[in-house]
């Protein structure tokens, strides 16, 4: 019995230490990216509402006001259905979304320089492809953005070939 108590005492000082660490994690992380990690996961359900079930990519960061670009590999495999979803915040008006192969030709791409450009393709090739978002203007020192790049567990039957806009 004192050994079950014991067990019990040890497992809530845990949770209670994890929720301490969380919360001060949390107060000392801006608002920015509080409301950048949110927007991000309305995009991943919005998108699970559409098929889109499986996350491949979740990418997170800051572009700096500069260079104003910055990229990602994501591997995909041919035949399948995929969702790219970028997002921006903090002094960003309007962010470009575009998908390169392997040796650089772009595949796709959204360039409405919106808050919140998206596309879907389907992939042609397994293997390395390049996401790549720019910022039109950052109007402060860096912008912060999320990307999303989600697939369906199976292909779906009326999915076109690259690219395939949404």
């Amino acid at each position: 019995m004192m050994s079950k108590t014991l067990k019990a005492l040890t497992i809530a000082g845990l949770l209670a230490g994890t929720t301490a660490a969380t919360a001060y994690a949390y107060s000392h992380t801006s608002y920015q990216h509080i409301l950048t990690e949110s927007q991000v996961n309305s995009v991943i359900l919005g998108a699970r509402s559409q098929g889109f079930n499986l996350v491949v990519a979740n990418q997170r960061g800051q572009i700096n006001a500069r260079t104003g670009t910055v990229s990602f590999v994501v591997l995909l495999r041919a035949g399948q259905d995929y969702r790219v979803h970028a997002l921006c915040y903090n002094g960003c008006n309007g962010l470009r979304l575009s998908l390169r192969n392997g040796v650089g030709h772009e595949l796709a791409t959204d360039r409405a320089d919106q808050e919140s450009p998206r596309f879907n393709i389907h992939a042609t090739y397994t293997g390395a492809y390049v996401v790549t978002l720019q910022v039109a203007d950052c109007r402060a020192h860096s912008c912060n953005v999320g990307a999303v790049v989600l697939t369906r567990r199976t292909p779906s039957p009326e999915a076109g070939q690259l690219p395939h806009h949404a």
